[in-house]
C-alpha cells in the first residue's frame, strides 16, 4: 500500500527534494549582547536584523524561538536598559540629546527625536498605549496589489497580534475610581510588553473635570477603552509601564530581550555597531538576493557577515530608506548623482513622509491637589464635526475640492513620485476622515507643563508629505529630513481649529473651576477672539516635530505585502515606515502588533522558495524553471506543478506513479481493497471506527504545527491555499478540512445504511467489512479538503462543525451519568452474585475511595497554584465545585434518594465528583492570566508538556469511549421495534394468553430433516445425508457465533455514523479552541507548542460542561422521587 500512497503525495514532495533539506547555520559563538565586532564578523547567521528597536527587538525574540535558527542583531546605540532616561517613565524627555536620541535635523530647524538604543523608540517615547481606528487600519490593504489585498493588513489581520505582544493588568478599583477603565478583549494578558494603569495615576481631579469638559461641549462619548478600534473619543488611556517591577519602563529590550538573554544561544545583539550596507547577490530572474551586510563603529574598522535566509531591516522609517539608498536601493538618478551604483531603481524609498506637528497650551491653575505623578493618563480624539462645528461640511467640500491640486504640489516639490498615486491616497485619507470620523487632532491632557492645566496637541492626518534622502555617502553622515511642515493648508487649518478648540476645554465648566488665567501662548500673543492668523503665526513658530514619522518604505510603494523589498527575493523591512497612513493612535502598540505579524509571515517561510533559489545551484530541477516558478501567479504554479514530471524529473515520479498504480492492480492489493473481509463482529467494526477516528484526531492536530502549515503550501507550490487574511488562519481551516473528511465519510456511510437491520442484508458488508475501501476513501476526502475554498470552511466551522459539537457534548454528559450509574450497579450485581468472594466488594470500595482522594487532591492543587490573590474567576469555579462535590454526595446517600433508588451511592457521586473536578482543573489550565494560570509562567515549560501530553490522551479516550458507547446505544436513543419474545393469542378454552415462545424448534422437528428422513426411508438418498445436515447445521452454529448481529443489529448503523460524524466536529472544535473562524485567526502565544483547547472559549466550554454533568446526574437522583410511577422498577 505504501508506494501507492506515496503516489498520492504532491509532486513537489518527489520532485524537489531539497526543499525538505535544511543545512542550519552554525550557531554564533558569541551570544547574548556583545561590543566586539568580531563576535559576529565573518559569520553566517540565518537571519540579520538591521536595528535593535520596537520592531528588531520583537523579531529577533519571535524568530530565534526556534533553537536551530541563528539571529544577528546590529544596533547602532548601547544597551541603556538600566539608564534611568530609560527605565523611569517619569523622566521622558530626559534621554533627548543625549547619545540615547538619533536627534534627526529636519527642515525649518526641527528634530525628530527616535530611540539610538536597545529597545528603539519604546525606550524614550511617553509610553502611551493606544490604537488607531478600525477603518483605518483596513485602509492599508488598499494600497497594495489586488492579489495581495487579501493578506491580512488590515484591523481584523493586526489587532490578534497587538493582543499578542501584549501583557494588560486589569486597573485597580483605586485606579477605577479616579477614571481607569478597560475592555478585557481589546487586550492581551500575556503577551511580553506589559501595559497598565500607573499605581502613581493622578487621583486629582484635573483628569476626570477634562474629560467630563470634553464631552459637554463637543458631545466627543467618553468610551472605557480606546484599545478596541473606536479611537474616536476621549478615553482614559494605559501606559507601557510594568506593575510587577516598580512601574519601570517596559520597553521591546525589556519585554523581549531581557528574559531570555541568557539563554538564548542563538540570538546575538551586537550594540554600539552600524550597518553601512547590505550587500546583493543577483539571480536568473533579476532579481537581487541580500547575501549580508558591513557594519562598523564610528571610525572604526569594517567587518562583514553573511546572512543564509533573509535580511530584516527595522532600523525606523528614517534610517530604513537611508541605509537602502547606501546599498543601491532608490532614486536611480539621486543615487547616481552621489556615485553610488543603482542596485534596484525604486524612486519611492524615502519619499511619502509623513510626520505630525506638535505645540502645547497652558494655563495657571487654582493650586489644586494633582494627586499623584502621572503619567498622562486621559486624551480626546476629535473629529472634523468637534474640531470644526458648524464649518464642518464646508471644510470637507473644501479638503475634498483640493486634493489633485495638492498631490500636484507634492510631486513638484519631489516628495512623493506620482500624482495620480498620491491623491488615490488622499482620497482613502479624506474618506477616513469624512466618513468613518477619523479624528483629525490629538488633545493630551498633560499635568504641568507647559502650566499646571495644560494640553498637548497635534494634528493627526497631515495631508503634507515629505521625503528622506542621504547626501553622502558616509554612512555615518545623517540623512537629510525635508518634513515639508504645513506645506498643504489644510494642516495648518487643523491645527489652528484645535488650538482654538483646547483654549475653549480649558476655560469650560468643570475644567475651568481649575483655571485661573491662561500662560501659552496668552492673550497677548492670541487674542481671545481667536483670530488665525494670529495662531498660525504662533504654531508655526513654535511647533515641534512628534517623532511619528513613517511612510518611507510603504506598503504597496516599496514593499509588497510580505514586507518584501521590490525586486529582491530577501530583504524586508519591519518598522513604521512600512505604514502607508498616518493613523488616530500612538504608534508602538501598531509597531509591535506589525513585527509579531511580520514574524510570523517569516517563520511559515513564504519566501524560502526564492532563497533556495538562489543559494541550492545543485538542485534536481533546472534554475530558471524554479526562478519561473517563483515569479508566477498561483494559477500559473498549479500548471508548472503539473508539467513538473516533463522537466527533468520525470522518471522518478512516473516510476513512483507506475509503481502505486502497479500495485493496485496485483492480487495483494486486489484483497486488501476489494475483498470485503466481513467478520460480522460489532466489536471489531466499533473498534476499526474509534482507530480511524484516532487517526484522523492525530493528522488533524498536525495540522497546527508549523512545519505542517508551512510545508502544504511549499508542496503545492502554493497552489493549496492554507492562509487567509493575516497568515494565520490556516492551521485553524486545515484542522476543519481533516476533520470534515471523516465528518463527510460517515455522512455517506450513514446515507448508504439506512434500513439494514441485519447481516443478511448485504449492504451490512459496508458496515462490517470493506475496510480497505472504506480506508482508501477517508485518504481520497482528505486530500479533496484541502482543494475546497477557505470561505466553505468559515462556514463550516462557524456553524455545522459547532452545533455538531455541542451536541455530541451533551450525548457524552449523558453518557458518562450513565456509566456512573452502569458502574455501581455492575459492581453491586458481582459482589452479590459472587457470595464466597469479596473482590467485587473491594473493587467498588477501592474505585469509590480512589475517586473522591483524586477530587479532594486535584482540589487541593487548584485551591494551592491556581487560586492565588487576584484570581477572582478561578476561585469561583473551583470553590463552586467543591461545593456541588459536596452536595451531590449528600444527595445520593440520602435516605428519601435511597429509598426511591437503592442503588445510587458514593460510587456514582465519586466518579462525577472526579470528572467535574478535572474539568474544572482543565479549564483554569487554559485561563490566560499568567498570575492566575502558572502554565503560562516560562519555568512550567515541563509540566506543562506533561499536562498537554496528559490532557490529550484523557482527551481522546474520552471521546473514543463517548462515541462507540452513544454509537451502540442508538436503538435507545433513536427508538426501536418490539423485538422481545412472541406471545400467542389467548385462548378463549384457558381463559389467559398462552405461554411465551422463547425457544427454536428441534433440528429432527424442522420440515427439512424430516423430509430428508423420508427420503431416507424410502431408499433414495443414503443414511449420510443426515449427517451431512448436521455438518451443515454446525457450521452454521459456528458462523452464528461470530456473526453476534445475524438475526438482528444491535444498534442502528445510520445512527452510529452520525454520532461519529459528530465527535469528528467536536474533535475539530476542540483542536481550534472553539474559536470562531474569522478572515484572521488569533495568534497563538505558544509558538510552535500545540495545546488542546487553550483558550478563554475552551475554559468555559469546560466550566459548563461539568456544570451540565453536575445537574444530569443530580436529575437522575431526584427523578424517581419526583416521578416515582415511571421509575417503579429501580
Amino acid at each position: 500500500m505504501f508506494p501507492f500512497l506515496l503516489s498520492l503525495l504532491p509532486l513537489s514532495v518527489i520532485a524537489r527534494p531539497e526543499r525538505l533539506i535544511s543545512s542550519r547555520s552554525a550557531l554564533p559563538v558569541t551570544y547574548g549582547i556583545s561590543s566586539d565586532p568580531t563576535s559576529a564578523a565573518n559569520q553566517t547567521f540565518d537571519y540579520i536584523i538591521i536595528g535593535g528597536g520596537t520592531a528588531g527587538m520583537t523579531m529577533a525574540a519571535r524568530l530565534s524561538e526556534d533553537p536551530n535558527i541563528s539571529v544577528l542583531v546590529v544596533e547602532a546605540g548601547g544597551d541603556d536598559r538600566t539608564n534611568p532616561f530609560v527605565s523611569d517613565v517619569y523622566k521622558f524627555t530626559a534621554a533627548y540629546g543625549t547619545p540615547m536620541d538619533w536627534g534627526w535635523a529636519t527642515d525649518q530647524n526641527r528634530t525628530i527625536h527616535g530611540g539610538r538604543t536597545l529597545g528603539g523608540g519604546s525606550a524614550i517615547n511617553g509610553a502611551t498605549w493606544t490604537r488607531g481606528m478600525k477603518e483605518q487600519y483596513d485602509s492599508w490593504s488598499q494600497f497594495l496589489e489586488p492579489s495581495e489585498s487579501d493578506l491580512g493588513w488590515n484591523w481584523d489581520g493586526l489587532f490578534p497580534y497587538m493582543k499578542k505582544a501584549e501583557g494588560f493588568t486589569r486597573p485597580n478599583e483605586g485606579q477605577r475610581s479616579i477614571g481607569a477603565d478597560d475592555v478585557p478583549e481589546y487586550h492581551g494578558f500575556t503577551g511580553p510588553v506589559q501595559s497598565s494603569f500607573s499605581k502613581k495615576m493622578y487621583a486629582g481631579p484635573q483628569q476626570p473635570y477634562f474629560a467630563q469638559t470634553v464631552t459637554s461641549l463637543t458631545g466627543l462619548k467618553l468610551l472605557p477603552d480606546i484599545n478596541g478600534g473606536d479611537a474616536h473619543c476621549v478615553a482614559f488611556v494605559p501606559s507601557s509601564m510594568d506593575p510587577h517591577n516598580d512601574d519601570s519602563r517596559s520597553s521591546a529590550a525589556v519585554a523581549y530581550l531581557s528574559p531570555v538573554e541568557k539563554d538564548r544561544k542563538n540570538w546575538l545583539t551586537l550594540v554600539n555597531h552600524q550597518v553601512t550596507r547590505v550587500l546583493f547577490a543577483s539571480n536568473n530572474a533579476g532579481l537581487q538576493i541580500a547575501t549580508g551586510i558591513y557594519f562598523a563603529a564610528p571610525g572604526g574598522a569594517s567587518y562583514a557577515a553573511n546572512a543564509r535566509l533573509e535580511v530584516i531591516l527595522s532600523a525606523g522609517a528614517i534610517n530604513s530608506p537611508a541605509l537602502l539608498q547606501l546599498s543601491g536601493i532608490g532614486d536611480a538618478t539621486h543615487l547616481s548623482s552621489l556615485g553610488i551604483s543603482t542596485v534596484i531603481d525604486l524612486p519611492a524609498v524615502g519619499r511619502n513622509l509623513q510626520e505630525q506637528t506638535v505645540a502645547s497650551i497652558g494655563a495657571n491653575g487654582t493650586g489644586f491637589d494633582v494627586g499623584g505623578m502621572g503619567p498622562t493618563n486621559v486624551i480626546a480624539f476629535p473629529g472634523l464635526k468637534e474640531v470644526f462645528g458648524d464649518k464642518t461640511e464646508e471644510v470637507g467640500k473644501e479638503m475634498l475640492g483640493n486634493l489633485t491640486a495638492w498631490a500636484k504640489d507634492m510631486v513638484a516639490k519631489g516628495v512623493v513620485v506620482s500624482a495620480e498615486a498620491l491623491e488615490k491616497e488622499y482620497k482613502v485619507q479624506a474618506g477616513l476622515i469624512l466618513n468613518s470620523n477619523a479624528p483629525i487632532i490629538e488633545l493630551l491632557y498633560n499635568t504641568g507643563f507647559p502650566g499646571d492645566l495644560s494640553i498637548v496637541m497635534w494634528p493627526l492626518l497631515p495631508f503634507s508629505r515629505g521625503r528622506v534622502f542621504i547626501t553622502s555617502t558616509d554612512p555615518f553622515a545623517r540623512p537629510q529630513v525635508d518634513v515639508n511642515y504645513y506645506s498643504i493648508p489644510f494642516d495648518l487649518q487643523v491645527n489652528v481649529a484645535g488650538a482654538t478648540l483646547a483654549r475653549k476645554i480649558l476655560q469650560s465648566p468643570p475644567l475651568s473651576n481649575l483655571y485661573v488665567a491662561e500662560t501659552v501662548p496668552g492673550f497677548k500673543i492670541v487674542p481671545a477672539d481667536n483670530p488665525f492668523d494670529a495662531w498660525a503665526d504662533w504654531l508655526k513658530s513654535t511647533f515641534g516635530a512628534n517623532s511619528h514619522p513613517m511612510a518611507t518604505t510603504a506598503l504597496g510603494s516599496v514593499v509588497d505585502a510580505r514586507l518584501r523589498v521590490r525586486g529582491t527575493t530577501n530583504l524586508r523591512v519591519v518598522d513604521a515606515g512600512i505604514i502607508p497612513l498616518q493613523f488616530s493612535g500612538h504608534l508602538q502598540s501598531t509597531i509591535y502588533g506589525l513585527a509579531e505579524k511580520a514574524a510570523d509571515i517569516v517563520k511559515r517561510g513564504l519566501l524560502y522558495r526564492e532563497t533556495y533559489t538562489a543559494k541550492r545551484q545543485s538542485l534536481a530541477v533546472d534554475s530558471e524553471v524554479r526562478d519561473s516558478i517563483a515569479s508566477r501567479s498561483i494559477p500559473d504554479k498549479m500548471g508548472l506543478l503539473l508539467s513538473l514530471p516533463l522537466v527533468g524529473v520525470f522518471g522518478t515520479v512516473a516510476s513512483s506513479c507506475l509503481a502505486g498504480l502497479a500495485f493496485c492492480f496485483t492480487s495483494t492489493a486486489a484483497s486488501m481493497f476489494c475483498k470485503s473481509c466481513n467478520c460480522n463482529s460489532s466489536i471489531a467494526t466499533r473498534v476499526g471506527f474509534a482507530m480511524i477516528l484516532l487517526l484522523n484526531s492525530m493528522l488533524a492536530w498536525l495540522m497546527k504545527t508549523p512545519f505542517m502549515m508551512h510545508n502544504i503550501e511549499k508542496w503545492s507550490y502554493d497552489y493549496i491555499k492554507m492562509d487567509c487574511e493575516g497568515d494565520k488562519c490556516y492551521g485553524v481551516l486545515a484542522v476543519h478540512r481533516i476533520c470534515f473528511a471523516l465528518t463527510l465519510l460517515h455522512t455517506l456511510l450513514s446515507i448508504a445504511l439506512v434500513g439494514v437491520k441485519d447481516t443478511g442484508d448485504k449492504r451490512a458488508a459496508i458496515q462490517n467489512g470493506w475496510w480497505g475501501p472504506k480506508v482508501l476513501l477517508w485518504l481520497v476526502l482528505v486530500v479533496v479538503s484541502f482543494f475546497i475554498p477557505n470561505g466553505f470552511f468559515m462556514v463550516w466551522g462557524n456553524y455545522i462543525s459547532m452545533i455538531g459539537a455541542t451536541l455530541f457534548i451533551l450525548l457524552g454528559l449523558v453518557l458518562l451519568v450513565d456509566f456512573a450509574h452502569s458502574w455501581s450497579e455492575m459492581c453491586l450485581e458481582n459482589w452479590e452474585n459472587s457470595p464466597n468472594s469479596n473482590l467485587w466488594q473491594w473493587v467498588l470500595i477501592g474505585s469509590t475511595a480512589g475517586m473522591y482522594i483524586a477530587t479532594i487532591a486535584l482540589t487541593g492543587v487548584l485551591y494551592a497554584f491556581f487560586a492565588s490573590s487576584g484570581c477572582t474567576l478561578n476561585r469561583f469555579f473551583i470553590s463552586f465545585n467543591l461545593a456541588m462535590c459536596i452536595l451531590i454526595t449528600i444527595i445520593c446517600i440520602h435516605p428519601v434518594v435511597q429509598e426511591h433508588n437503592p442503588r445510587s451511592g458514593l460510587a456514582q457521586s465519586g466518579m462525577v465528583a472526579a470528572y467535574c473536578t478535572y474539568l474544572v482543573m482543565s479549564a483554569v489550565g487554559n485561563h490566560s492570566h499568567e498570575k492566575c494560570n502558572p502554565l503560562r509562567s516560562g519555568t512550567a515549560v515541563g509540566t506543562r508538556t506533561t499536562t498537554v501530553v496528559l490532557g490529550a490522551a484523557f482527551t481522546f479516550i474520552a471521546i473514543a469511549y463517548s462515541t462507540t458507547r452513544a454509537a451502540t446505544q442508538s436503538r435507545a436513543l433513536v427508538g426501536k421495534k418490539n423485538n422481545g419474545p412472541v406471545h400467542l393469542p389467548i385462548d378463549p378454552e384457558v381463559g389467559h394468553e398462552v405461554s411465551v415462545v422463547n425457544s427454536q424448534p428441534s433440528r429432527t422437528d424442522t420440515p427439512r430433516y424430516q423430509a430428508l428422513l423420508a427420503a431416507v426411508e424410502a431408499g433414495a438418498i443414503p443414511a449420510s445425508a443426515l449427517d451431512e445436515e448436521e455438518d451443515d447445521e454446525d457450521e452454521e452454529e459456528v458462523r452464528e457465533m461470530r456473526d453476534d448481529e445475524r438475526t438482528g443489529t444491535r444498534y442502528n448503523y445510520t445512527w452510529f455514523h452520525v454520532i461519529f460524524a459528530m465527535a469528528a466536529m467536536y474533535v475539530a472544535m476542540l483542536l481550534t479552541d472553539w474559536n470562531v473562524v474569522k478572515v484572521t485567526d488569533s495568534p497563538s502565544d505558544d509558538g510552535d507548542d500545540v495545546y488542546i483547547g487553550r483558550s478563554e472559549t475552551a475554559m468555559w466550554m469546560r466550566v459548563v460542561s461539568s456544570w451540565i454533568c453536575i445537574l444530569l446526574y443530580i436529575w437522575s437522583l431526584l427523578a424517581p422521587v419526583i416521578m416515582p410511577d415511571r421509575f417503579s422498577d429501580l
